[in-house]
């Protein structure tokens, strides 16, 4: 049949033309560059159709089948897709800029390259969805389930996720700047390679999750639970104007089982927070906060910790072998059983702290502070 009859059924009317499909399941309706505008073609059966360079201007696709559709390029900014079906459709590249797309189904929708732009996709259903080189700026995400789907390239900018589950979705090589993911489930997702700025994951689940490579600044980590995840190689960056932000905050986070091996963290806060079988190994964190952090079996091997601040905290059975902790303060530290082996501590303050049963053999300790510390079987030969 050619494509001018398949579009005459569909002006013919909804009822027709669902009547036809049913009739020839098989047949894949051409309607490509037909001339849509306006019409009404509510609870449409339009699944594997080819729609390419068609005028959707106003078209009114509520409730539409639109499943498997071929749907590349097109301007869909005023069409009606309430409560449409998108599940496998083709969208590379369409512009919905503005739309309000509630309660769709875009699993397993290919929409790489696509402008979401102040777009609303609330209550909708996103599983294993590509969103590649997307633009996704100003969109409300609010209380949709995305899962398994792949935002790797895209841009990501004031963007609501509230209420949203965020489990298994990859946004790495993504630049994503404010946007806020605080309190949501981020488990086993991946941000390698990802530029984040102002971004907020407070109080989020951020278990197996992936930043290796990541370029963070003034990004919030505050009240976050963190465990089994890969920090490793990251680089943060100071803020350009308020001196007393931090590139990154991990205040009152629980860190356990993660690799910050080889980051640059310096100048950040890990204050109140808890640190728990984690590889800082390499790390660059000079003038970073920890005060009141409590750190156990932890590795700092050959990091730089210079002007570093654990007031308070604790450093029980770590390992800062070759450490850089000149300037550091020590104050009121549990050192029990650490290591630090090689490390330097010149002007470092350990005033009042507990280095029971520490090794500090081969340390170079010019100028310490070391009044009221607690010295016992601690190992301090040169």
């Amino acid at each position: 049949m050619a494509t001018n009859q398949h579009f005459a059924i569909l002006r013919s009317g909804v009822e027709e033309w669902n009547r036809w499909r049913q009739r020839y399941p098989n047949i894949k309706p051409d309607l490509t560059e037909c001339d849509l505008e306006e019409m009404n073609l509510e609870l449409a059966d339009l699944h594997n159709a080819d729609l390419r360079g068609s005028n959707l201007t106003k078209t009114q696709l509520f409730h539409s089948d639109l499943s498997s559709a071929n749907l590349s390029n097109l301007d869909l900014r005023t069409a009606d897709l309430y409560k449409a079906d998108f599940a496998y459709a083709f969208m590379n590249g369409v512009d919905l800029t503005k739309n309000y797309l509630g309660k769709t189904n875009f699993n397993n929708t290919i929409l790489i390259s696509a402008i979401l732009d102040n777009t609303a996709i609330t209550s909708a259903s996103i599983s294993q969805t590509s969103f590649q080189g997307a633009s996704l700026k100003g969109i409300c995400f609010g209380d949709s389930h995305i899962h398994c789907s792949n935002f790797t390239g895209s841009t990501i900018s004031n963007t609501s996720f509230r209420d949203t589950d965020l489990r298994n979705n990859n946004f790495s090589c993504s630049t994503i700047n404010n946007v806020d993911f605080s309190g949501l489930n981020l488990a086993n997702s991946r941000f390698i390679g990802a530029r984040l700025s102002s971004v907020n994951f407070e109080n989020s689940n951020l278990t197996n999750t992936d930043f290796k490579f990541a370029h963070m600044g003034e990004v919030n980590f505050k009240g976050s639970k963190i465990k089994e995840a890969d920090f490793s190689d990251i680089i943060t960056i100071p803020p350009v104007y308020e001196k007393k932000r931090f590139p990154a905050v991990f205040d009152g986070a629980d860190i356990e089982t993660v690799s910050f091996e080889n980051s640059i963290l310096n100048g950040c806060s890990f204050g109140d927070s808890e640190i728990r079988w984690c590889n800082f190994d390499g790390v660059k964190m000079k003038q970073c906060n920890l005060e009141r952090a409590d750190s156990f079996e932890s590795s700092f091997t050959a990091a730089d910790l210079e002007e570093s601040s654990f007031t308070e905290g604790s450093l029980f059975c770590c390992c800062l072998e070759y450490a850089n902790l000149n300037r550091a303060d020590l104050y009121q530290t549990c050192l029990g059983l650490a290591i630090l082996k090689n490390a330097t501590l010149n002007e470092a303050n350990l005033m009042f702290s507990d280095l029971s049963e520490a090794d500090l053999s081969g340390s170079e300790m010019k100028d310490v502070g070391m009044k009221g510390a607690l010295l016992l079987e601690t190992n301090i030969e040169n």
